[in-house]
């Protein structure tokens, strides 16, 4: 199960394709350009993105398929209730830094397998196992995570993206950024 959980928080987190942003010249402002680049990566795990399930049916399709779970049906449901808003973005020119405050709500893998946990413990625990086959058992832990997955409430969290200005003049995301999203999606 761990690595259903690895791979889920590894296709929902930022990429590292957050792109490097030139903040010089007549276009938009360095604030503009990093919230259009913040936008940009967080709309790809909206509950729309294809690319968000796409990713997690790459990532995770052999063990789901193992649960008899479908690969988008989870990824549905896992970003379900999500959402997000860039609340501000504080550059500071003279030391090529900058950081967006992002307010973010989404379920939390944590609790997710937490609850799942508990939940597929309790239903073993009820059955007579007897006439059980393994394949019973893992089309049980599949219906019980989609279940668990369907009921998580998301929770808010406040995220510090932070950018630099890197000797070429373009703002990129720091690596910070990634662990703060990828800390977020975990719970």
């Amino acid at each position: 199960m761990k690595r259903i959980v690895t791979a889920a928080v590894a296709a929902l987190m930022l990429t590292g394709s957050l792109a490097g942003l030139a903040g010089c010249g007549t276009g938009p402002s360095t604030d503009e350009l990093i919230r259009d680049d913040v936008a940009s990566e967080l709309e790809l795990i909206g509950e729309d993105a294809a690319a968000s399930t796409d990713a997690i049916a790459a990532n995770m399709g052999q063990e789901l398929d193992a649960l008899g779970v479908d690969a988008k049906a989870f990824a549905q449901a896992y970003t379900e209730g999500y959402s997000y808003s860039i609340d501000a973005v504080d550059v500071d020119e003279e030391a090529g830094t900058a950081t967006a405050r992002v307010s973010m709500s989404c379920k939390s893998m944590a609790k997710i397998l937490a609850d799942f946990k508990t939940a597929f413990t309790d239903k073993v625990n009820s059955l007579d196992l007897n006439g059980m086959t393994q394949d019973d058992l893992y089309k049980l832990g599949g219906e019980t995570l989609m279940d668990v997955v369907a009921k998580a409430e998301p929770e808010k969290k406040t995220l510090d993206l932070v950018y630099a200005k890197g000797e070429d003049g373009e703002w990129r995301a720091d690596e910070s950024a990634a662990t703060e999203l990828m800390d977020a999606l975990k719970g």
